[in-house]
């Protein structure tokens, strides 16, 4: 079929009449052109007896996403027939617009280019979906706009090399305006958690492009994230803020390296404290944050690594004892954490070599990592640190057979003195 049956369906769609189709030598009127004879014109009489429901529509806009139009300029296809589906009552159909009208632009080498014929469409699209995301009604149109926005960091990394800039992509040019900016932020107050976490790891890949306009917003953001955490009065209100916090830091590293401090003393005391998932959480952060900013966390790896060790001796929850291996595993790359939690801790490699052997693959990996990150410590340094760990281990047996030995030479004593009395005065 060409491309005037694609822009025929959409047109009749979008006035709900019935569809006029044009399919190769068929023009609209039924007469036959091609080759094909009756099948041709019996196929177009069917399809002109369809009428066009929400279902239709959304079936059209679903095959319209899925098929791959790299090949073919879609500007004035995807401006005058798809985004008009964006305003459409139906929320499935809008979320289906979105979809189709988002991977079209994405996988369009037209688009990856900052001049031409694809900037004014593309940018259009931009518009469009950004608004979407902040006035539609439905949620679930909202987080489609907002995924579809975050979609396109990751066609970045697999687009072609004739791109302007490896960290940039299709829509981050357009979206670096200030009016789609500042529309974004709006997003950062929708009630929806799924919205907020997806808008925000939008936001942070965007400070490379407008650093100047995003950045005091952005640390009103850390700020506000960080008194909710330290005044949140529910573990999910908590685990909430640690998952923004751990989108925000890894999506603008260098950017939030400042503020590396204050995050790491916010959630270092809560590590202990809080439920199995939420310490996991708050580890997964350690590890973000010391892959950020490692020399900040220095001051602060006697009280991580013994946090650190709770967390691996923690039968109960397997997820927080890979977060646990990650975040040592960070801080042993990151933070020079070397060769000294063997010392301190000699109980830590016969942990390490246990989940080695009993745990699942994931978490073994993760400790053969800590293992090689950890280095190499030497054998006489490390079996005197075990001693010295065991007998403080050993104390209390070490009283007690202390003890015995001194009841011991009590009694021998009294033993000799009785023999002494008995045996009378010495010989003159």
């Amino acid at each position: 079929m060409s491309l005037h049956y694609a822009a025929q369906t959409s047109n009749s769609h979008g006035s709900g009449d019935r569809a006029s189709i044009g399919v190769n030598g068929v023009g609209s009127s039924g007469s036959v052109v091609g080759d094909s004879g009756e099948s041709t014109s019996l196929v177009v009489a069917a399809a002109r007896n369809i009428t066009v429901t929400n279902d239709i529509t959304v079936l059209a806009l679903r095959t319209l996403a899925n098929f791959d139009f790299s090949e073919e300029n879609l500007s004035e296809f995807v401006r005058n027939d798809i985004l008009q589906y964006l305003s459409h009552p139906s929320a499935a159909v809008r979320m289906e617009a979105i979809r189709a009208v988002s991977r079209i632009v994405l996988s369009d080498p037209l688009y990856q280019t900052m001049a031409g014929a694809g900037v004014e469409v593309a940018s259009e699209v931009v518009q469009r979906l950004v608004a979407a995301a902040v006035t539609d009604t439905d949620a679930g149109v909202r987080l489609m706009a907002v995924q579809m926005l975050e979609l396109s960091s990751s066609s970045s990394s697999s687009s072609s090399s004739s791109s302007s800039s490896s960290g940039t992509n299709n829509f981050d040019f357009h979206m670096g305006k200030a009016q789609n900016i500042q529309a974004l932020f709006l997003l950062m107050n929708d009630e929806v958690f799924e919205v907020r976490l997806t808008v925000l790891a939008v936001i942070g890949r965007l400070v490379s492009i407008n650093p100047a306009l995003i950045m005091p917003s952005l640390r009103r953001t850390v700020v506000q994230l960080l008194t909710e955490l330290e005044f949140a009065r529910s573990s999910s209100e908590r685990e909430e803020c640690i998952q923004l916090l751990m989108v925000l830091v890894r999506s603008a590293e260098s950017w939030v390296h400042p503020y590396v401090g204050d995050i790491f003393r916010t959630i270092l005391p809560r590590i202990d404290d809080g439920s199995p998932q939420l310490a996991s959480k708050l580890l997964d952060t350690v590890a973000a944050l010391a892959r950020v900013g490692g020399s900040e966390l220095v001051p602060h790896l006697d009280k991580l690594l013994a946090s650190i060790m709770h967390a691996l001796s923690d039968q109960s929850s397997a997820p927080k004892r890979m977060s646990a291996l990650k975040a040592l595993n960070n801080c042993a790359s990151h933070c020079g954490l070397v060769i000294s939690p063997y010392i301190k801790y000699p109980q830590l490699f016969t942990i390490l070599a246990d989940l080695v052997k009993t745990e699942s693959s994931d978490v073994s990996l993760e400790a053969m990592r800590a293992i090689g990150a950890l280095g190499a410590i030497d054998p006489h340094q490390y079996k005197a640190a075990s001693s010295k760990g065991s007998g403080a281990g050993t104390s209390a047996g070490g009283t007690v057979a202390t003890t015995d030995k001194a009841a011991l030479s009590g009694k021998k004593g009294a033993k000799r003195g009785k023999r002494g009395r008995h045996a009378g005065p010495p010989p003159n």
